[in-house]
């Protein structure tokens, strides 16, 4: 049983003369760490810690905003509410934060999610994928990125970007939450053992 759960090591000798099962000794299971110096370990901090920082600006001048439209009895252009993320996230936050934020949406859009899970002795890996609508509001996040390209684009089109930087927005939303949603990435492996045997008496 030892054998079977991994504890073991179970060799057998086949020669000429016969063969020699042998079992090796009581083996721990040994735990290692994921090393916090590899890319993606710390792509992810830094990409957490950006996110968290752009969300916590964003909140507090959403609540300054609402303090402000109580002061003033609600007597404000209700139009311009709809700007807030556009302008207050290049104004306060800035274009890199937000091409950070932006950035992070497809890179977890286009990472299928394997959790590994054990059931007594036996571990396997499950798929989990994410419900459809956290796929729709991650695709939204990509609007970050199109508020940039608007604002360096404004430089040519002028008076022009009324016309179409909110289409732009939606469409990019669109688009993204389309293909994630009918192309789902999924993971794919093949098992394929090769075991090279070696001519002990030619050595």
């Amino acid at each position: 049983m030892e054998w079977a759960v991994g504890f073991r090591e179970a060799i057998s000798f086949q020669g000429d003369m016969g063969t020699v099962n042998v079992i090796s000794e009581w083996v721990g299971s040994e735990l290692q760490e994921v090393d916090v110096g590899e890319l993606p370990t710390t792509f992810a901090t830094y990409s957490l810690g950006g996110v968290l920082y752009v969300t916590g600006v964003m909140l507090a001048i959403s609540i300054i905003m609402i303090i402000s439209i109580v002061s003033c009895r609600g007597h404000v252009e209700g139009s311009n509410l709809f700007g807030l993320n556009r302008v207050a996230g290049i104004v306060w936050v800035g274009r890199g934060m937000l091409f950070l934020r932006g950035i992070t949406a497809p890179c977890l859009l286009c990472t299928a999610t394997l959790q590994l899970e054990m059931h007594n002795y036996a571990v396997n890996f499950y798929t989990r994928e994410a419900p459809w609508y956290k796929t729709i509001l991650g695709a939204g996040e990509t609007g970050w990125i199109v508020y940039i390209v608007n604002d360096i684009g404004m430089v040519w089109t002028r008076e022009y970007t009324s016309w179409y930087c909110m289409g732009c927005g939606l469409l990019a939303w669109f688009v993204v939450a389309v293909l994630t949603l009918v192309y789902p990435v999924a993971h794919r492996a093949t098992v394929d053992p090769q075991c090279q045997f070696d001519q002990v008496d030619f050595q």
